[in-house]
């Protein structure tokens, strides 16, 4: 397992390297800030636990930590309301194209990632 360091000093970025928004977002922060820690969701297995973290250090419910227009998300979560907080982290790490990315974390501060100006 490998650290996310999330810092007030500067930007985490979470991405989905397949996904174009996501690489946007990516070179727009580069130009932003001197140091950006980037995590692709992908590439590096965020587990169960990580995601939990997240979520209450940012005060984000993991329910909107889910692209809900992911056919996997339809498939599985969509229609299910009985997931406890640690079925909806596995759920994250053990399906990381249904994280909805991208998106900065800095301190205890969640954005999603729209556009440019989102950020």
């Amino acid at each position: 397992m490998e650290t996310i360091n999330i810092s007030a000093d500067y930007p985490t970025l979470f991405i989905n390297h397949q996904n174009l928004q996501s690489q946007k977002a990516e070179a727009y922060v580069k130009t932003k800030y001197h140091f950006v820690n980037v995590v692709d969701v992908i590439l590096h297995k965020v587990t169960p636990l990580q995601w939990i973290e997240i979520s209450q250090k940012c005060n984000v419910a993991l329910g909107d930590l889910f692209d809900r227009a992911n056919a996997v998300y339809q498939e599985k979560v969509h229609h299910t309301s009985n997931f406890d907080e640690y079925d909806l982290a596995r759920l994250l790490a053990e399906n990381p194209a249904m994280v909805r990315t991208p998106f900065v974390v800095k301190g205890n501060e969640l954005k999603f990632y729209e556009s440019a100006t989102d950020l």
